[in-house]
C-alpha cells in the first residue's frame, strides 16, 4: 500500500525566508516547491557479532542498509533549480545487545 504524498497549501512566507538559506541562491519573490522523496530501504542486512563465552555471552547486532533520500527544489518560472540524492552509501544502525539469539528474534518481532 502506497500512501498519497502530503501536500501543504498554506505556509507562512516568513517561516521560509527566515529559516532557509540555500548557498548560491538569493532570496526572491514567488513560489518554490521543495520535494523530499524517501526511497525504500535496499541492501538491508543484519550483522551479528558475539563477545564472551558461556553465561557472559553477549550478542551484538548491527543493521546495515541503504536508504537514499531525494531532494528537489523547483519553481514555476525556472523549473527545477536543484535536484540531488542524499545518503546513497551504506549506513549503519546499532541494535541493542542481547543475551541470546532467541532474545534478538523476540526483539525483531
Amino acid at each position: 500500500l502506497i500512501e498519497a504524498p502530503m501536500s501543504h497549501s498554506e505556509f507562512q512566507e516568513n517561516m521560509a525566508t527566515d529559516r532557509i538559506n540555500l548557498s548560491g541562491y538569493t532570496k526572491g519573490e514567488g513560489e518554490v516547491e521543495i520535494t523530499i522523496t524517501i526511497h525504500p530501504i535496499r541492501s538491508y542486512r543484519i550483522v551479528e557479532s558475539k563477545k564472551g563465552t558461556g553465561a557472559s555471552t553477549k550478542y551484538n547486532y548491527t543493521a546495515r542498509y541503504v536508504m537514499p533520500i531525494g531532494l528537489r527544489v523547483a519553481n514555476p518560472s525556472q523549473g527545477i533549480m536543484m535536484e540531488t540524492t542524499l545518503y546513497e552509501s551504506e549506513r549503519t544502525y546499532n541494535l541493542p545487545s542481547q543475551k541470546s539469539k532467541y532474545d534478538h528474534e523476540l526483539y525483531m518481532k
